[in-house]
């Protein structure tokens, strides 16, 4: 009984055609494993992985492979064993012999599958017509929907990315993809994905009319990265109404800080295109809920645009809001607009504000005897720092308060 069950099992399994002492347990089972996924595009992912970390090579493996296609009887391991020859090589960068290999395999059992990832081979190595010849196929042979769009725009690109001085040939390639995307029943994705394609080739104006943002189901995110994008193509269409559109969309759609800052950059960007910062400062201004970012581009916008007064008026409820208190970046800021403005008696007297409110910083007075020893007034700049001498509090900064004093001279 026993001796009929090993006969059965050894029927059952069939044989490995390679020397597996010649690999670790765990690589000679997701060789098999791997075998078994036919052409999958990842099938070879994890032999790969597993192979560099046990040798830091594909070469055991190959050569393992290369077992399987000369002993195995079954044509359909023999071709799965190919496919992954390809696919380990191409993984590895060895491009040309991976290019040989899938060829062959291609010519031996073709597919649309085999098809594309030639084509996807001739395209890394830039021959376009092998490419595009390849992908041809692969449209011929395959009946599904999601693979025929990837074709169409892996076909697109090659026309579209190539220098021709033939413009009705691109202008055509463009209404191809642009027909692509517009087909009825064609989804969002495939027609964002031919917008992307028409951008890269710098029809920005097209990119925008077929590009599709998407509904609340989309996700505030992927919103904000679609708002983002098509506001900046606007910009490089030179669609000001556009691109203010867009991109104020994406600053309400942004999330973290850092995409609220680069979406204001862009809205702002989008503005100077038609010269309308100033409805651009009337818009934030109207903002009540004008978030501390926002807030920081108006008040940049007031100071570019000569709005002085209207800046400092700001500055003036912020600090009588806070209890007499500014945060030391916004008082920087106050005293930057003043010198900007010229209004020297309003930069002197806040800075002397400040060294009466903070005694013991350095960088106050350090401000004040500088702006004191530029209008030729030495003897108040130097008795900015006579509390030094008699209040006690500050004793420990004296040093500090010499070396400072020392520096301006």
């Amino acid at each position: 009984m026993i001796a009929f069950l090993l006969s059965f099992i050894a029927c059952a399994a069939p044989a490995a055609q390679y020397d597996e002492s010649e690999l670790t347990p765990a690589v000679a089972a997701e060789l098999e494993a791997a075998l078994a996924r036919g052409e999958a595009d990842d099938a070879h992912a994890e032999l790969y992985r597993l192979a560099m970390l046990e040798w830091s090579s594909v070469d055991p493996v190959l050569d393992a492979l290369e077992d399987v296609v000369l002993g195995s009887d079954d044509q359909e391991r023999a071709r799965n064993a190919r496919w992954l020859e390809s696919h380990l090589e191409w993984n590895d960068g060895r491009l040309r012999s991976a290019r040989s290999r899938m060829q062959h395999l291609d010519e031996d059992f073709p597919s649309a599958q085999t098809h594309w990832a030639l084509g996807c081979l001739c395209d890394t190595l830039d021959d376009r017509d092998a490419a595009r010849e390849a992908y041809e196929a692969a449209l011929e042979a395959s009946p599904d929907a999601a693979f025929e769009a990837r074709l169409r725009l892996r076909l697109a690109m090659l026309e579209l990315g190539v220098q021709s001085d033939d413009d009705e040939e691109m202008q055509k390639a463009a209404e191809a993809l642009i027909a692509f995307g517009e087909e009825e029943g064609r989804s969002d994705d495939d027609r964002n994905r031919a917008a992307v394609v028409l951008s890269l080739d710098g029809r920005f104006e097209a990119a925008i009319d077929l590009f599709r943002v998407g509904d609340e189901s989309t996700g505030q995110g992927e919103a904000f990265r679609r708002e983002l994008r098509d506001a900046e193509w606007a910009i490089r269409a030179e669609k000001a109404d556009a691109a203010k559109e867009h991109a104020l969309r994406a600053v309400q759609l942004a999330g973290p800080k850092r995409d609220r800052r680069y979406a204001l950059g862009i809205l702002v960007e989008a503005h100077r295109l038609d010269d309308s910062l100033g409805d651009l400062v009337a818009i934030l201004e109207a903002n009540e809920d004008r978030t501390d970012e926002e807030t920081q581009v108006w008040i940049d916008l007031l100071r570019e645009t000569g709005r002085f007064e209207e800046a400092l008026a700001w500055f003036r409820s912020s600090e009588e809001e806070g209890g007499g208190q500014l945060d030391d970046e916004v008082r920087r800021q106050l005293l930057d607009l003043c010198r900007e403005w010229g209004r020297e008696d309003l930069l002197e007297r806040e800075y002397r504000n400040l060294v009466a409110a903070h005694p013991a910083s350095i960088v106050w007075r350090e401000g004040l005897s500088r702006f004191l020893i530029e209008k030729g007034r030495p003897d108040e700049a130097r008795a900015v720092w006579s509390d030094y001498l008699t209040d006690d509090a500050l004793a420990p900064y004296v040093l500090t308060a010499a070396e400072s004093m020392a520096g301006l001279g």
